[in-house]
């Protein structure tokens, strides 16, 4: 109750702050002994005034008291928030624009999908701010048929619209029997290819849902797009953003 952006729909000071002398990987972990996850931290990749929220639309939330939603924190005080949802948010209708203002650095928001359905998902959601925010978002006890009776947590911060891409390369994880991949356009017109083979065009604030049924696949668009990846192993979720593989500007990383 210390840490979690609750309750939702008001605004709260639930922002964490990390700092360091030098550069660190940090991530956010939900350790229980059940639906574990890791948020890993962007640092100041993660910060930025435009964001278009990609969500998984194929399972739903195990509980009611739990749908799928995403968290908002300021990094100055007066931020103010412009929320446009694709769903219905618990408040706020589908497609009409809500401002929220957070008056410190460390102000945080936290909105959720009206109902635990995936079509109810706010994928194609946009947030844009007068001052740099961070955004992560959640989806808890995601459950499909399609992959049986498990149910897990899937989470992660996201980056702005400005850092993200239109090339990138997926690599499939252990999820039986495929990943799946849902391809966000945040421009008008957008074509997409996979393997050089165009698969859809989309609008705006559209998704493309494409199942990873082979072991790696190549990512074209003609536009920066948000690629949320559902991987796991057997039937147990897992997921993030995937990052574009453009001017990556790194020949190593660390991990923990």
């Amino acid at each position: 109750a210390e840490v979690e952006n609750q309750p939702f729909n008001e605004v709260l000071n639930k922002g964490l702050l990390l700092q360091s002398s030098t550069a660190i990987s940090a991530y956010y972990e939900v350790g229980q002994s059940l639906n574990t996850d890791i948020f890993a931290l962007k640092g100041e990749n993660g910060l930025g005034t435009s964001f278009h929220l990609p969500f998984q639309t194929f399972a739903n939330n195990n509980y009611p008291s739990s749908p799928a939603g995403f968290d908002v924190v300021a990094t100055e005080g007066n931020t103010v928030v412009t929320i446009t949802p694709s769903q219905d948010l618990v408040g706020h209708p589908a497609g009409t624009p809500f401002q929220v203002a957070l008056p410190e650095a460390g102000s945080t928001y936290s909105a959720r999908a009206a109902d635990p359905s995936a079509a109810a998902h706010p994928v194609g959601t946009t947030v844009t701010s007068d001052k740099p925010v961070a955004i992560t978002i959640h989806d808890d006890s995601a459950n499909s048929s399609f992959f049986g009776v498990c149910y897990d947590l899937m989470g992660d911060q996201l980056v702005p619209d400005d850092l993200l891409g239109t090339e990138h390369i997926v690599v499939s994880g252990f999820l039986s029997p495929h990943d799946r991949l849902q391809i966000l356009a945040t421009e008008d017109n957008t074509t997409i290819s996979v393997d050089g083979t165009a698969v859809a065009t989309l609008e705006e604030g559209e998704a493309h849902e494409h199942i990873l049924n082979t072991p790696s696949a190549f990512i074209q668009s003609t536009a920066p797009v948000a690629i949320w990846q559902t991987t796991g192993f057997g039937r147990e979720f897992g997921g993030a953003l995937l990052p574009h593989v453009e001017c990556t500007g790194s020949k190593s990383a660390v991990f923990v």
